[in-house]
């Protein structure tokens, strides 16, 4: 693969960062003169051997407005505190407030800049409102990250309606409705942008539950989760 120079065709940053990552799936070491030639300064690994890329020569974030769902704790706290410490103005949205006002104050202690929002993306009510108030503060949003999410530890044979359709409403629905409201403003204002959805790895990695001991012939089979039911009288 050929790269000239990225700054003689003014690649973006999101697209060198793909190119790069391209190479990290196709080669165990990216070449050295490829990340030269698209401005980056590799660095040689404590064993001499292999190239050490940093968050900063990846990408630059600078002055663009960022949205985290579910951006108070876990993977999304970890998101945005990322984006932050690499120049994003980042809005953590989130249904607790103590766990969004803990993520501010680690965040403003790195040196970022951030605000906190309450938002359930179960509430159509709330999602036009919290893309105001970020355009408001940091101004329209860039970058969308779809983190909120939750889970359920019941039983295929066991879960109620009730759950399966909390589970839709955040995951599946919260997420494409938030999507759109942010796909809308990106239109309406003539520019581009990204929208990041988290999933999981659990669709590929199929959970069989086991029981020990006696299983009584009227109980439910365990196993009837996410896999085949395994049932210990076979």
């Amino acid at each position: 693969i050929y790269a000239p120079p990225c700054q003689s065709i003014s690649v973006k940053n999101h697209v060198k960062q793909q190119l790069v990552h391209l190479f990290y799936q196709s080669s165990s070491v990216p070449p050295v003169a490829f990340l030269e030639a698209c401005g980056y300064t590799p660095r040689r690994g404590r064993n001499g051997k292999g190239i050490k890329v940093g968050a900063a020569e990846l990408f630059d974030v600078s002055g663009v407005t960022a949205l985290v769902t579910g951006g108070g704790s876990g993977l999304g706290f970890a998101i945005a505190r990322v984006l932050a410490v690499n120049g994003a103005k980042v809005a953590l949205a989130g249904k607790d407030k103590a766990t969004l006002d803990a993520a501010l104050e680690a965040i403003a202690g790195l040196g970022g800049q951030a605000m906190a929002i309450p938002l359930d993306v179960r509430q159509d009510d709330m999602i036009a409102p919290c893309f105001d108030r970020v355009e408001a503060e940091f101004g329209p949003v860039g970058v969308l990250v779809n983190n909120a999410g939750i889970a359920h530890r019941d039983k295929a044979v066991r879960i109620s309606r009730e759950t399966l359709r909390d589970v839709m409403a955040v995951n599946v629905e919260g997420a494409v409705m938030m999507a759109q409201e942010a796909a809308r403003r990106m239109i309406r204002d003539g520019r581009g942008g990204s929208v990041i959805n988290i999933s999981s790895v659990m669709p590929d990695l199929p959970v069989r539950q086991y029981v020990q001991g006696r299983h009584q012939p009227d109980d439910p089979l365990p196993g009837a989760g996410m896999g085949k039911a395994q049932d210990p009288r076979q």
